[in-house]
This record gives structure tokens, C-alpha cells and sequence, in this order.
């Protein structure tokens, strides 16, 4: 059966029940006049004739397109509505409205005329692939090019091709080929049939593997040598501790990290980071080192790719150069293999380390990279292990020092959740961890054991996440998920009822976490794991399919061992924490470091560093809720709370005097004004950084702080940073994705912004520039030494945008910073999102000369009308009641209509003759 799910419909009420919410009567009516006529139900007529007919059942819903995209499906003979509604909606399967995919049919039966390169004469089809064409990479993957002194290009369009050869690492010819060579004509370069056709009607293409980007060749030839060969790095040697402090702080300790490159997406990566923030946060100072930067082209893209996709941290990060390496300090610490050959050489540093993930040679066939990793543990230095298998391997085999600690799970993500009840389906959920181009996780294994379970069973359901799998059909109930995010993850493990995942070396995170999520566990039966789990938290299948099949089986056949063990490990799993990991961690460098050199005498340093004040005025109980998450705020240094009230009348002064751990200070109503009483503020603290939050901003975690501060403290010239924002928990689906989508687009710029990043881009981009002045004070934080040269403007609104751009104007740069959360929202009704958009859009004329809406009132309507249709289809997929999308639509209108309104304004309230008071 196709690899996605064996369709069988349950009774869950009638198909006219099932679709009724999704069907639009008057659309299906007005479209098909010779139903009418026939005085037969619309709805009935959809399911038995019209899907047939490529009828549509709503504007937002298109039968084709739905076929067209899941060729499964319209194998199958499904109503593709009724399909949807069961079981695509579940599985994130795209739909098409009506609208999207005639304009598509439209643009590809206009570029149907040109399918082929026929119509393109030979200068054409020459050009665009000599302009695409990676001539390094041709050379690096085909050898016997770059030997016989071949034009690569010319061999590419007269050889290259037709031998299946790729041009770039992105395009991969052969599939290609496979998937679309029944378009082409004759003899037909595909490369460029999909640059100059299919790229144009949305041709999927994949990427190349480069044989040699996981090989010999872009490591150091010999890691055991001092030379450093393919990163253009000449050899180098570095003299003895010298001169340096025979002393060491013990409460901030200056550790090094040389780490292999990365890009999002490394377990391994994540893992390192995990400890510098931690390490972070406990008072040390670290920087990390890339060795071989081959991935990222500079350091700032380095670092902003940590602090987006990884953790939060304030560590440099740099690039390893024959002139620029570790000089010296406390630690130096080497991450992985190829890394211990730069750390050897280094012998400036105190103590040197060896985290050791896993046991690397177990990566590769017995050849060159197993034999060169196995040998770095015999390079003396001391072991940070990450399992207590890990240590014993490291001192029974290798003779090494070595210190073990646990891996551990984010407790805030996996969890068994309120609504998490028994399956009551027929179905048997089986969560498989399919990460197939990673060995040791014996993925082949696994689907071997369930192949061979399903010839006993036909009620499994396999769901597969962690990497797409390399086949198409398979002969059990299968979903494929891909790579699910933490949230995601979290669900699946709290719908399934058995959880696989093998680890053939190191155990992995991926069991703890369906651990915590109440999801019993097969692991695969081999000394590291026996070494990890006590007995009862998992179910150890043999390594072999039978193995894998009975122990499955007799998870199965077993409520109460299912439930057993769920009850176990989850107790068992509870026990870990990163936090302590890291101190496991901490504790082995001190004790290392402790026995050839003095801990230095420090003086506590209890000086305030960072301010945090918070305007008020009949805050309400969520006001010391914000108060009660800011004092649990964690950070290696000290902060101070104080709180501005305007004169509640509701209670809150009152009580806000008596709140411990505050300084209280209250002003007249009259007197307060947005720029005016956070400079006010300012003036009071005491930090040499100061942070904004608003009486109803509740920070998320205990670092919202620290993840603010960590960044103005990496980048020296920014004069303020800001946080993300979270929906509350009771906000409407559509205040939620809009915010979430507002702060995900926040991302597609750097973190770091000034005046010089781009100044063409400045200059004439109006969503640049936007992005140059957005900051919050919702939740923010400022370098005291720049707001003393360019304090707020004393404006009735926008005095956060207005300083961002003031000081960057000035030459400073703003940060932002995704790693620091609240929850803030409001739900305006359509009146209210009127009144505050006409602001708004007052605001930003008046200020930076530009509109957000459009100037035309033709144009204005053209777009209501686009945003309204927008929102319809939304609601209608996600099953929402007609009110909340429908209320959705209103308030989007008003707030465009209260933009244009606010922009066309001649007598602005921002104008200092202006008496009109802000309503915000």
C-alpha cells in the first residue's frame, strides 16, 4: 500500500456531517446552475457526482488541485473533501483554492507553448546553464575531469548530462530525469529544460550529494599531525603557557570550544550550546572556535545562526585562521575528531578537554576516518563524556581521565499532556524515529521488525519522522511526518502508544523525550543501551527483524506493561535536567583544573547590572503575575525591579507598596507620558543596562531577561535589544498566528540592524526600513551610556520606534532577540482595531513620511477584499466557527481602513500643536 495511510472511513457520522462545516451550498449553487435545475441537494450531489465531475465544494477548495497534489488519493477513488476532513487536515496535506489554481492552469497552459528549449536558440540554452553551472563542484565530484584537463563546462552540455552527471549540489540530474524526462523533446539538456521551463511551472528538483563534503578530503588529511591541509591554513604551532596567571576564578572560568562548522539542524551542535548558555548563565566566559568554516561564510552569520536555531548566548564565535586561533585562557575543549588536532598543538591553555558525544569511529566503514578517530583518544587528553558507557569506554579502552554526564530533555516541550487519553481507535500508533541517513540509528532495522510484525497484525499505523524515507510503498499503514518541530514532536508522542527509536552507538536524546511524554519505549539491545536504562523503562528488542518484531508484539499484547513501563520511565527520566548536566560538567573542569593550579581569592561583586522598570496603572492581578515571573528571572548577575504607577484607582498602588522585592515610586496621572516616564525611570536605576516591560507583558521563562542582556553584552555598539512576543494562551487563533507570523518574519533579517548595514536598501526599501525602526517596549532593554546621549522623545505614542530609529540614525545598532519571550496580546474588536490603526497609520506618515496602506481608495478595496477572502479560506480549512473568522474579517478591514484614515490625516496628532490625546 501507498506509504501515507490504507483508507478505511470510521463511523464517525454520516459524510454529509463530516463535510457540512467544510461545504459552501450558496458557492456550489451559484456556480453550477444545472443543479438548481435539478432540485437535488448540493451537498449529497458533491459526494456522489460532483468531486467526480471536478466540481468544486467551496471558493477556498479545489477538487482538482486536491487530486492533482496527492495522486494517492485519486489513486484510491476518495472524495478528496471527505478525505481532507478524516485525514488530510491532519496530516498537514496542502490545498489549493479554486482561485490559486486556475491562474496557475492559466501560466501553465501559457507556458505549455514552450515545452521544450526548441523555441530557445542555442545562445539561450548556452548562457543560462554556463551562468548556473558550479565548475568547482563539477571538478570536486568527477575526477576523471579534472585529470584528463577538460573543459568542465563543455563536458557538462556535450557529455556530462547524458552520463547523468550533476552541474551544482543542488541539482540532481538523474532524478530529474526520472521524475519529468517524459517532457522533454529530443535531445534535451535537463539542466536546462528545468532553468529555462520547469523552473517556471514549478518543477521540484533535488539537491546533489557532494561525495567529497562528508569525505577525506575536507578534513585535515592527517588530524594527528599538526598541519591543517584543505582549510588553506598553513601549519602552526603554539608556544607553552607562558607568562600567564597561574590563578583561576573558579566562579568565571574563560573556556574555549572548537567546534566542527554547522548549520541549523545539528543534534550534536545543540547539545554544545546547551553548555556555553548554561555555562553562561552560571557566571563563566566562553568562545567558540570553528574549525574548517565551510559552511558559514563569516562569523557574525555564525553566531546569529546559534542565537536563531541553536541558544541564546553571548559568547563570540570565530573562525579558526593560520593567524587567528586560542591563544590562551582557562579550557580549551575539542568537540568532535577532527577538532583534536588543533587542540593538541595548543598548549596555552590550563587544562584541555574532549567532549566526547559519541563513540565517532562507529560512524564510518573500518577505513582512514575510523582508524583516525579512534585514534584521537589516545591523545591524552581528558574526557567530558555524555553517558556513563561513554566514560568507561574512554578509561577501560583508552586509559583516559574522564567525567560522565547525562543527556537530558526540555521540560517546558515534552510532556504528557491534560488532554492525553487511551487510543480508541483500531488502530495501533507506532511512533519510528526514521532518521535513515544517520547509520547508527539502524532505521532498516526497525522497519525490517514491523514488516515482518504486520503479516500477524493488520491494525498498526507506523508514523515516521526524524527524515523522509527512501521508499514509496510499504506493507503496513504508514505516515510520514518528516521533521516535526518540538511542538509537533510532543503531539505525536502523546497520540502514539509505542514509541521506536535505536540507537546502535551513544543513546539519544529522542527516548527521554517520548519518556516524558508518557510513550512507552522498544530500544535496540546492545551494550551502550543496556548501559543507559534501567531495567523496566524500555523494552529491548533483539537486533535482528525477529527481534524487533516480538518485542513490538509483546508491547501490543499488553496494557498494563505498557503502562507500566510508561509510569517508570517517566519517573526515571524526571531525574535529568541540562542544568544539572552542566554542573556535572562544571564540577569535572574545577576538579581537574584544581590539581595544578590556584584558585584565585574573588570578591563577591553584588553591584546591580541590570534595571528593569514597569509603568502602571490599574495593572490587575496580571500585573503581579508579570512582577512574580520577572523575580524569578535566573542570571549570573544581579537586577533590580522598579515599578511606576500613574495613580490606580483600582487597588493596585496599594498594593504594589507592600510588594516585596520592588522599588515603588508613583506619579500623578497627568504626568505620565510614554518617552517621558521610562526616561524617568532610567534617571532612577542603577544598572548599566536598563529593561522595559508593560504591566500586562508576562515573560514566558526565567530567562527572558538574560536572553536580552546576552546579546547587548556580544555586540558592544547596539544600544538596545528587543524580545519576541507569544500570543496569550486565551487569544483567538488568528491574534495568535498573527503574531507568531510577525516575529517569524523577524528572523529573515539580521539580528543585528544599523543605518550602514544596506544603505541602498535604507534609502528605497520601505520594508528595510521598517524593519530598521521596529522595536517594542513591551519587552526591551537599553545600554544606559547611549540613552544618556539620545533619550526618548517625549511623544504620546511610538516612543520605542521613534528611539530605535533616532539612535541608529546616530550610528548604533538595535538587536533583537528571539530567545527573549513574552505573552502579550490584545483582542480588539473591530472598533477598537479602527481607533488604534488610525494611530498608527498618523504615526508612521507623520514621522517617516510613508504609507502602509494603500494611497488609492480603488487599490485600498482591492486589498480588503483580498485579505477578507484570505481569511474565509483559512477559517474554512481549519474548521473554525463562522463568527471567529468572520469577526477576524472585520477587524482586518477596520484596521485598514483605520490606516488609511490615519495617514491621509492633515492635522496630525503628533504635531506639536496637536492637543488631540493618543487613545492607546
Amino acid at each position: 500500500m501507498k506509504v501515507k495511510e490504507k483508507y478505511k472511513f470510521g463511523k464517525k457520522g454520516t459524510k454529509e456531517e463530516m463535510i457540512e462545516k467544510y461545504f459552501d451550498a450558496k458557492f456550489y449553487l451559484n456556480h453550477y446552475k444545472d443543479i438548481c435545475e435539478k432540485s437535488v441537494s448540493p451537498i449529497q450531489h458533491y459526494l456522489i457526482f460532483g468531486w467526480k465531475e471536478g466540481r468544486n465544494p467551496s471558493r477556498w477548495f479545489s477538487t482538482n488541485a486536491y487530486l492533482e497534489d496527492h495522486a494517492d488519493v485519486a489513486e484510491a477513488g476518495i472524495n478528496p473533501l471527505l478525505h481532507f476532513v478524516l485525514h488530510g487536515k491532519k496530516e498537514g496535506r496542502a490545498v489549493r483554492s479554486v482561485d490559486d489554481y486556475n491562474e496557475e492552469k492559466r501560466k501553465k497552459e501559457e507556458l505549455s507553448k514552450k515545452n521544450s528549449l526548441s523555441d530557445f536558440n542555442e545562445f539561450d540554452v548556452n548562457a543560462v546553464v554556463k551562468e548556473n553551472f558550479d565548475e568547482s563542484y563539477y571538478l570536486r565530484n568527477y575526477q576523471d575531469i579534472k585529470d584528463g584537463a577538460i573543459n568542465p563546462l563543455e563536458h557538462f552540455t556535450i557529455f556530462g548530462y547524458k552520463e547523468g552527471r550533476n552541474p551544482a549540489p543542488w541539482f540532481d540530474t538523474k532524478k530529474y530525469v526520472e521524475k519529468y524526462g517524459y517532457l522533454f523533446e529530443g535531445d534535451v539538456n535537463p539542466f536546462a529544460y528545468y532553468l529555462m521551463v520547469g523552473k517556471k511551472i514549478g518543477h521540484i528538483i533535488y539537491a546533489a550529494r557532494d561525495y567529497t563534503s562528508e569525505g577525506l578530503l575536507k578534513l585535515p588529511r592527517n588530524p594527528l599531525s599538526t598541519t591543517i591541509s584543505t582549510s588553506g591554513i598553513k601549519p602552526f604551532r603554539v608556544k607553552d603557557l607562558n607568562n600567564a596567571s597561574v590563578t583561576y576564578n573558579k566562579k568565571c572560568l574563560d573556556i574555549h570550544w572548537v567546534v566542527p562548522d554547522f548549520n541549523k539542524g545539528g543534534g550534536g551542535h545543540m547539545t554544545i550550546f546547551r553548555f556555553v548558555r548554561w555555562l553562561e548563565i552560571f557566571g563563566h566566559k566562553c568562545t567558540v572556535w570553528i574549525f574548517n568554516p565551510y559552511i558559514n561564510d563569516n562569523e557574525n552569520e555564525a553566531y546569529e545562526k546559534v542565537v536563531k536555531f541553536f541558544q541564546t548566548v553571548r559568547a563570540e564565535v570565530k573562525f579558526i585562521t593560520k593567524n587567528h586561533f586560542p591563544q590562551n585562557g582557562d579550557v580549551l575543549i575539542a568537540t568532535s575528531w577532527q577538532t583534536v588536532s588543533i587542540v593538541k598543538e595548543i598548549n596555552s591553555f590550563k587544562e584541555k578537554f574532549y567532549f566526547v558525544q559519541d563513540y565517532e569511529p562507529y560512524f564510518y566503514p573500518r577505513g582512514a576516518e575510523s582508524i583516525l578517530a579512534e585514534e584521537t583518544y589516545r591523545e591524552g587528553l581528558s574526557c567530558l563524556c555524555a553517558s556513563p558507557w561513554l566514560e568507561e569506554k574512554m578509561k577501560v579502552d583508552f586509559g583516559c581521565w574522564a567525567k560522565s554526564f547525562m543527556l537530558a530533555y526540555d521540560k517546558n516541550e515534552y510532556k504528557v499532556f491534560e488532554s492525553k487519553s487511551d487510543n480508541k481507535s483500531h488502530k495501533f500508533k507506532i511512533a519510528v524515529y526514521s532518521r535513515v541517513f544517520t547509520a547508527r540509528r539502524a532505521v532498516e532495522l526497525a522497519l525490517s521488525g514491523l514488516e515482518l510484525l504486520s503479516e500477524d497484525y493488520d491494525n498498526i499505523e507506523v508514523h515516521l519522522f526524524g527524515g523522509d524515507v527512501p521508499f514509496e510503498e510499504a506493507p503496513f499503514d504508514c505516515i510520514v511526518h518528516g521533521v516535526l518541530n518540538s511542538n509537533e514532536l510532543a503531539e505525536l508522542y502523546n497520540e502514539c502508544d509505542i514509541g521506536v527509536c535505536f540507537s546502535a552507538t551513544n543513546y539519544s536524546l529522542v527516548p527521554q523525550e517520548m519518556m516524558a511524554c508518557g510513550l512507552p519505549i522498544i530500544e535496540l539491545d546492545v551494550e551502550s543501551t543496556r548501559a543507559i536504562f534501567p531495567e523496566g523503562t524500555v523494552e529491548f528488542a533483539y537486533p535482528n527483524p525477529e527481534g524487533v518484531k516480538a518485542a513490538v508484539a509483546e508491547m501490543m499484547n499488553s496494557a498494563e506493561k505498557r503502562a507500566a513501563q510508561s509510569e517508570k520511565a517517566l519517573t526515571w527520566v524526571k531525574e535529568f535536567s541540562w542544568e544539572s548536566s552542566v554542573k556535572t560538567v562544571e564540577k569535572a573542569l574545577i576538579e581537574k583544573l584544581s590539581e595544578k593550579w590556584e584558585q584565585k581569592s574573588v570578591n563577591a561583586n553584588n553591584a546591580v547590572l541590570v534595571s528593569i522598570v514597569i509603568p502602571t496603572y490599574n495593572g490587575g492581578n496580571l500585573l503581579f503575575d508579570v512582577l512574580d515571573a520577572v523575580k524569578r528571572q535566573r542570571a549570573p548577575w544581579e537586577f533590580e525591579i522598579i515599578v511606576i504607577d500613574s495613580s490606580s484607582n483600582d487597588g493596585t498602588a496599594n498594593m504594589l507598596k507592600s510588594y516585596s522585592g520592588i522599588r515603588f515610586y508613583s506619579i500623578d496621572k497627568k504626568d505620565f507620558g510614554h518617552g517621558k516616564t521610562r526616561n524617568y525611570g532610567v534617571e532612577l536605576s542603577k544598572g548599566e543596562y536598563v529593561a522595559f516591560l508593560t504591566q500586562d507583558a508576562l515573560p514566558a521563562d526565567e530567562f527572558w531577561l538574560y536572553n536580552m542582556v546576552a546579546l547587548l553584552e556580544h555586540y558592544p555598539n547596539a544600544g538596545g535589544v528587543y524580545g519576541r512576543h507569544q500570543a496569550h494562551d486565551e487569544a483567538t487563533y488568528f491574534t495568535q498566528k498573527e503574531i507568531e507570523n510577525h516575529f517569524a518574519n523577524k528572523l529573515n533579517y539580521p539580528l543585528c540592524m544599523s543605518k550602514n548595514l544596506d544603505l541602498d536598501r535604507y534609502n528605497e526599501d520601505i520594508r528595510w526600513k521598517q524593519a530598521m525602526h521596529y522595536y517594542s517596549d513591551n519587552s526591551s532593554c537599553l545600554r544606559k551610556k547611549v540613552w544618556e546621549k539620545i533619550p526618548y522623545r517625549d511623544v504620546k505614542y511610538g516612543e520605542d520606534q521613534l528611539w530605535a530609529y533616532d539612535i541608529t540614525e546616530k550610528g548604533y545598532e538595535k538587536v533583537y532577540s528571539p530567545g527573549s519571550l513574552i505573552k502579550h496580546s490584545h483582542d480588539y474588536l473591530p472598533e477598537e482595531s479602527y481607533e488604534r490603526s488610525k494611530i498608527d497609520g498618523d504615526y508612521f506618515s507623520y514621522f517617516w513620511n510613508y504609507n502602509v496602506v494603500p494611497d488609492d481608495p480603488e487599490e485600498l478595496d482591492k486589498l480588503i477584499k483580498e485579505i477578507r477572502r484570505k481569511i474565509a479560506s483559512q477559517g474554512a480549512k481549519l474548521g473554525l466557527k463562522h463568527e471567529e473568522w468572520e469577526n477576524w474579517q472585520e477587524v482586518m478591514e477596520k484596521r485598514l481602513q483605520g490606516l488609511y484614515e490615519g495617514q491621509k490625516r492633515s492635522d496630525s496628532i503628533f504635531a506639536p500643536e496637536s492637543k488631540e490625546a493618543s487613545k492607546y
